[in-house]
């Protein structure tokens, strides 16, 4: 899972700094803009040194630096613990991608196994030309999406990019909002910072980059970091929401020692009602995700915050589900909400031909913990039973049935 904040036209941190930004923050990868070569990446090698430090940088969509104008930056051999590169940004039509992708040809020449990554904007006009345009994402590995909503327009950016990357064949990643534009102040709560990070699982995103750790004020206008009480200072105190970021990175990396293995196969929404559903979501309904044994999802509460659910599954073919709440102060109604919420699943095991499946439990991951443990079911018949999963808000959970087969994890 990679997990991170974009550090943008930033001087060279302390070697407390970085630790600060890998033990403190929980990222477990340096992400830095278009200036990262020649300057701003080496020296957050050099910070974290004598540990190798994982980074990935931006370069402009032909693969040059923004500081110096030089394919690279002018480095002919990348620091120890690369990633890969973003190609540019947004791209807002064929055309653009089309350089875009040209550039990522140049890069990869230059770098053959580095990963390269194009990231989307929501809301582009010529979406439907960009995502038939397969050939212009041969050159990429991963498909990213920034989409910064916390209402219910965000569903539509969020399976946009996944639908993109599932039809090439690639990985999907994305940006989670951790910055604001001055002289506003960030208004997210602690549920919506959590709902940011845990709405992507639910789409299978893999990985989760926050827009933005630290920046410098002067060369970017009006943006501002939310985890820091001033910008272009990694010395000065953090704020409210970098506990809360913190917390839910290392919630992410968790969840992620099993959903970096598991390959999503369906996601659905549980809607309230259909009059107020989100753009380019699909009601939730038995059979989905070709899962056998879900029979319902019930948020429970009358007039309570909706439901999300992911399906996935393993190499082994095994399902899994994702369920989470909707619940955020940030969102639409009903979901404008920051109170914990349980959902109740039913399951139905009369298909089963599995001899060792338990009908009386499925194995949780619990994000906190990082470990699984069986839940017991409330039986309803012979081959019936309920779960009641309560949730904080914003938050969800990763089931697997219980039988033979042990539940993936790095």
């Amino acid at each position: 899972m990679f997990i991170s904040g974009l550090t943008v036209v930033m001087p060279a941190p302390t070697a407390a700094q970085a630790t600060d930004y890998f033990s403190g923050f929980h990222a477990n990868a340096v992400h830095t803009w278009a200036t990262g070569f020649p300057n701003e990446v080496p020296a957050w090698v050099a910070a974290g040194a004598p540990a190798q430090v994982p980074w990935l940088t931006w370069v402009n969509a032909d693969g040059t630096s923004a500081w110096n104008g030089q394919f690279l930056g002018g480095v002919s051999t990348p620091p120890p613990g690369r990633i890969g590169y973003q190609i540019g940004d947004e791209p807002m039509d064929v055309a653009s991608f089309q350089a875009m992708a040209t550039g990522a040809a140049l890069v990869r020449a230059a770098d053959p196994n580095s990963l390269l990554i194009v990231n989307f904007a929501p809301g582009i006009t010529s979406w439907n030309a960009i995502a038939a345009s397969a050939a212009s994402f041969a050159p990429f590995d991963i498909v990213s999406m920034d989409a910064y909503d916390y209402g219910k327009g965000v569903f539509k950016s969020l399976a946009r990019a996944r639908a993109a990357a599932l039809a090439n064949n690639k990985v999907w990643w994305r940006y989670l909002d951790g910055y604001f534009e001055a002289p506003n102040s960030s208004a997210s709560t602690e549920a919506d910072v959590r709902w940011d990070g845990y709405v992507g699982l639910a789409y299978g995103y893999t990985g989760h980059s926050w827009f933005l750790y630290q920046v410098e004020p002067g060369p970017t206008g009006t943006l501002r970091t939310a985890f820091f009480t001033t910008s272009g200072d990694y010395a000065s105190a953090h704020t409210q929401k970098f506990a809360w970021a913190a917390s839910v990175n290392q919630e992410l990396a968790n969840l992620g020692r099993a959903m970096v293995l598991l390959r999503s196969t369906d996601v659905r929404y549980v809607p309230l009602s259909t009059l107020y559903q989100p753009p380019e979501t699909v009601s939730w309904a038995p059979g989905a995700g070709s899962d056998p044994y879900l029979a319902g999802v019930a948020p429970q509460g009358v007039l309570g915050p909706e439901a999300i659910v992911g399906h996935f599954r393993d190499d082994c073919d095994e399902p899994y589900v994702f369920v989470m709440t909707n619940a955020h102060p940030g969102g639409d109604w009903p979901n404008s909400s920051a109170a914990n919420q349980t959902i109740r699943l039913s399951f139905d095991f009369a298909s089963s031909t599995d001899a060792s499946l338990d009908k009386t439990a499925v194995l949780v991951l619990d994000p906190v913990t990082g470990l699984v443990a069986p839940r017991p079911l409330t039986s309803t018949g012979s081959n019936t039973a309920t779960l009641d999963v309560p949730l904080r808000a914003g938050a969800g959970v990763l089931l697997k049935y219980k039988n033979a087969r042990p539940f993936a994890l790095q």
